[in-house]
């Protein structure tokens, strides 16, 4: 099990929390979800969270996140490299080959 530490807008915060309690899981949970759901689908769904937000007026704009070169599959690669053997592959082999069986 592995730690991320991310900076995110006081607001998103605050709705994210809001979010998590209104569904009964922690915010851990509610966090861990969206990036399962990202992955597996290909987008992130922020796209009515992000209405919500700025319908409320707490909607703050970040900067752009530069994307992998290579996308998703050289992005696995290299994070493949850099692991000691079998670390979460058969994991991300599912989300990609679901991703990808997905999208055709």
């Amino acid at each position: 099990m592995k730690q991320i530490l991310t900076r995110v807008p006081d607001a998103l915060h605050t709705l994210a929390r809001a979010e998590a309690a209104a569904r009964g899981v922690s915010l851990n949970e509610f966090v861990t979800n969206a990036i399962e759901h990202a992955i597996a689908t290909g987008r992130d769904g922020a796209a009515p969270f992000r209405a919500r937000a700025a319908a409320h007026g707490l909607l703050a704009s970040t900067p752009p996140v530069a994307h992998s070169p290579g996308g998703v599959d050289a992005a696995h690669a290299r994070w493949t490299a850099r692991q000691p053997a079998g670390a979460g592959d058969a994991v991300v082999a599912a989300l990609l080959a679901e991703r990808h069986d997905g999208a055709q």
